[in-house]
Protein backbone atom coordinates (compact mmCIF):
# COMPACT_ATOMS: atom_id res chain seq x y z
CA UNK A 1 0.00 0.00 0.00
CA UNK A 2 1.17 3.35 -0.89
CA UNK A 3 1.86 5.87 2.07
CA UNK A 4 -0.59 8.12 0.73
CA UNK A 5 -3.07 5.56 0.46
CA UNK A 6 -2.17 4.48 4.26
CA UNK A 7 -2.61 8.04 5.12
CA UNK A 8 -6.11 8.53 3.42
CA UNK A 9 -6.97 5.18 5.51
CA UNK A 10 -5.96 6.32 8.91
CA UNK A 11 -7.75 9.41 8.11
CA UNK A 12 -10.91 8.30 6.72
CA UNK A 13 -11.11 5.61 9.68
CA UNK A 14 -10.12 8.12 12.29
CA UNK A 15 -12.94 10.64 11.26
CA UNK A 16 -15.19 7.44 10.84
CA UNK A 17 -14.73 7.39 15.00
CA UNK A 18 -15.05 10.98 15.18
CA UNK A 19 -18.31 10.77 13.68
CA UNK A 20 -19.62 7.89 15.58
CA UNK A 21 -17.96 9.02 19.37
CA UNK A 22 -21.42 11.45 19.72
CA UNK A 23 -23.90 8.49 18.62
CA UNK A 24 -21.99 6.25 20.64
CA UNK A 25 -21.99 8.71 23.57
CA UNK A 26 -25.63 8.92 23.77
CA UNK A 27 -26.57 6.17 24.90
CA UNK A 28 -23.27 3.39 25.84
CA UNK A 29 -25.81 1.05 26.96
CA UNK A 30 -26.70 0.20 23.39
CA UNK A 31 -25.98 -3.07 22.49
CA UNK A 32 -26.22 -2.19 18.48
CA UNK A 33 -23.68 1.31 19.84
CA UNK A 34 -21.24 -0.83 21.48
CA UNK A 35 -20.94 -3.68 18.56
CA UNK A 36 -20.53 -0.63 16.31
CA UNK A 37 -17.71 0.72 18.44
CA UNK A 38 -15.68 -2.42 18.53
CA UNK A 39 -16.03 -2.82 14.97
CA UNK A 40 -14.87 1.07 14.24
CA UNK A 41 -12.11 0.92 16.58
CA UNK A 42 -10.62 -2.70 15.56
CA UNK A 43 -10.76 -1.29 11.75
CA UNK A 44 -8.75 1.61 13.17
CA UNK A 45 -6.06 -0.68 14.89
CA UNK A 46 -5.99 -2.75 12.63
CA UNK A 47 -5.56 -0.09 9.97
CA UNK A 48 -2.42 0.99 12.40
CA UNK A 49 -1.18 -2.64 12.29
CA UNK A 50 -0.97 -2.56 8.44
CA UNK A 51 0.93 0.73 8.63
CA UNK A 52 3.61 -0.65 11.19
CA UNK A 53 4.08 -3.67 9.49
CA UNK A 54 4.57 -1.55 6.20
CA UNK A 55 7.49 0.53 7.77
CA UNK A 56 8.82 -2.33 9.76
CA UNK A 57 9.82 -4.39 6.37
CA UNK A 58 10.68 -0.60 5.03
CA UNK A 59 12.90 -0.55 7.83
CA UNK A 60 14.57 -4.26 7.45
CA UNK A 61 15.30 -3.38 3.87
CA UNK A 62 17.35 -0.46 4.39
CA UNK A 63 19.22 -1.61 7.62
CA UNK A 64 20.54 -4.47 5.10
CA UNK A 65 22.51 -2.08 3.38
CA UNK A 66 24.24 -1.15 6.42
CA UNK A 67 24.53 -4.70 8.30
CA UNK A 68 24.64 -6.85 5.23
CA UNK A 69 22.04 -9.24 7.01
CA UNK A 70 18.57 -9.59 6.01
CA UNK A 71 15.38 -11.04 8.20
CA UNK A 72 13.68 -12.97 5.50
CA UNK A 73 11.49 -14.89 8.48
CA UNK A 74 10.64 -11.84 10.26
CA UNK A 75 9.76 -10.14 6.42
CA UNK A 76 7.29 -12.87 5.51
CA UNK A 77 5.35 -12.43 9.08
CA UNK A 78 5.49 -8.40 8.24
CA UNK A 79 3.60 -9.46 5.39
CA UNK A 80 -0.30 -9.52 4.71
CA UNK A 81 -0.38 -12.29 2.57
CA UNK A 82 1.42 -15.39 1.67
CA UNK A 83 2.86 -17.01 -1.64
CA UNK A 84 3.30 -20.23 -3.32
CA UNK A 85 5.23 -21.46 -6.01
CA UNK A 86 2.91 -22.16 -9.14
CA UNK A 87 3.66 -25.57 -11.17
CA UNK A 88 6.02 -23.27 -12.98
CA UNK A 89 7.91 -22.44 -10.78
CA UNK A 90 6.60 -18.56 -10.48
CA UNK A 91 5.83 -17.13 -7.27
CA UNK A 92 2.12 -16.30 -6.93
CA UNK A 93 0.38 -14.19 -3.93
CA UNK A 94 -2.25 -16.10 -2.29
CA UNK A 95 -4.92 -15.41 0.31
CA UNK A 96 -4.66 -12.44 2.73
CA UNK A 97 -2.67 -14.36 5.88
CA UNK A 98 -4.90 -15.34 8.56
CA UNK A 99 -2.36 -14.55 11.37
CA UNK A 100 -4.04 -13.88 14.97
CA UNK A 101 -4.47 -10.20 15.30
CA UNK A 102 -2.87 -9.96 19.20
CA UNK A 103 -0.01 -12.11 17.91
CA UNK A 104 0.39 -10.35 14.38
CA UNK A 105 0.46 -7.21 16.55
CA UNK A 106 2.29 -8.15 19.30
CA UNK A 107 5.20 -9.53 16.54
CA UNK A 108 4.88 -5.80 14.57
CA UNK A 109 5.47 -3.95 17.44
CA UNK A 110 8.51 -5.93 18.89
CA UNK A 111 10.57 -5.62 15.38
CA UNK A 112 9.91 -2.46 14.76
CA UNK A 113 10.40 -1.53 18.62
CA UNK A 114 13.80 -3.35 17.98
CA UNK A 115 14.42 -1.77 14.32
CA UNK A 116 13.71 2.17 15.85
CA UNK A 117 15.19 1.15 19.16
CA UNK A 118 12.33 1.39 21.35
CA UNK A 119 12.00 -0.75 24.87
CA UNK A 120 10.24 -3.38 23.97
CA UNK A 121 8.47 -2.71 27.27
CA UNK A 122 4.55 -3.17 26.60
CA UNK A 123 3.61 -6.44 25.56
CA UNK A 124 2.68 -7.50 29.35
CA UNK A 125 0.79 -6.86 32.10
CA UNK A 126 -3.08 -5.72 32.49
CA UNK A 127 -3.56 -3.96 29.52
CA UNK A 128 -2.03 -6.02 27.27
CA UNK A 129 -4.09 -8.87 28.50
CA UNK A 130 -6.98 -6.67 27.83
CA UNK A 131 -5.87 -6.14 24.27
CA UNK A 132 -6.28 -9.74 24.37
CA UNK A 133 -9.59 -10.44 25.64
CA UNK A 134 -10.78 -7.55 23.53
CA UNK A 135 -9.83 -9.09 20.43
CA UNK A 136 -12.38 -12.63 21.53
CA UNK A 137 -15.00 -9.97 22.39
CA UNK A 138 -14.56 -8.40 18.50
CA UNK A 139 -14.33 -12.19 17.25
CA UNK A 140 -17.49 -13.27 18.88
CA UNK A 141 -19.28 -10.27 18.30
CA UNK A 142 -18.70 -10.17 14.55
CA UNK A 143 -18.75 -14.52 14.15
CA UNK A 144 -22.05 -14.97 16.50
CA UNK A 145 -23.23 -18.36 16.82
CA UNK A 146 -26.27 -17.21 19.23
CA UNK A 147 -27.89 -14.38 20.37
CA UNK A 148 -25.52 -14.34 23.21
CA UNK A 149 -22.87 -13.90 21.05
CA UNK A 150 -23.77 -10.12 20.01
CA UNK A 151 -24.06 -8.69 23.64
CA UNK A 152 -21.60 -7.22 25.12
CA UNK A 153 -21.06 -6.79 29.14
CA UNK A 154 -20.42 -3.85 31.11
CA UNK A 155 -16.96 -5.46 32.56
CA UNK A 156 -16.42 -6.15 28.82
CA UNK A 157 -16.38 -2.99 27.56
CA UNK A 158 -14.73 -1.55 29.90
CA UNK A 159 -12.14 -4.06 28.96
CA UNK A 160 -12.38 -3.34 25.45
CA UNK A 161 -11.75 0.78 26.10
CA UNK A 162 -8.82 -0.86 27.88
CA UNK A 163 -7.42 -3.33 25.30
CA UNK A 164 -8.06 -0.07 22.60
CA UNK A 165 -6.76 2.54 24.19
CA UNK A 166 -3.39 0.10 24.92
CA UNK A 167 -3.38 -0.89 21.18
CA UNK A 168 -3.44 2.56 20.03
CA UNK A 169 -1.03 3.73 22.68
CA UNK A 170 1.25 1.51 21.51
CA UNK A 171 1.02 1.95 17.56
CA UNK A 172 1.28 5.47 18.41
CA UNK A 173 4.50 5.39 20.82
CA UNK A 174 6.10 3.02 17.95
CA UNK A 175 4.99 5.43 14.90
CA UNK A 176 6.46 8.43 16.55
CA UNK A 177 9.48 7.00 17.37
CA UNK A 178 10.04 6.00 14.14
CA UNK A 179 9.35 8.98 12.38
CA UNK A 180 11.47 10.70 15.10
CA UNK A 181 13.94 8.40 13.83
CA UNK A 182 13.01 9.30 10.07
CA UNK A 183 13.34 12.50 10.03
CA UNK A 184 16.57 12.69 12.22
CA UNK A 185 17.72 10.36 9.96
CA UNK A 186 17.07 12.53 6.88
CA UNK A 187 18.72 15.81 8.62
CA UNK A 188 21.91 13.53 9.15
CA UNK A 189 21.97 12.16 5.55
CA UNK A 190 21.59 8.31 6.72
CA UNK A 191 23.54 8.34 10.04
CA UNK A 192 20.67 8.57 12.75
CA UNK A 193 21.06 6.45 15.70
CA UNK A 194 19.00 6.71 18.57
Amino acid sequence: MKESDQAQMMRDLISELSLLGPIIEQDDKCQARRRLYIRTTFAIVEGYACLLRENARIHLANNFTQSRTIHIQKIHFLDDYSYALSDTGVIERKNRCDYPLASHLAFTLRTLAEVVGHPIDFLSGNDWNAFKKSVGIRNRITHPKTSADIFVTDDEYVTLHEGINWAMTSCQKILNKESRLASLDGELGGQAKL
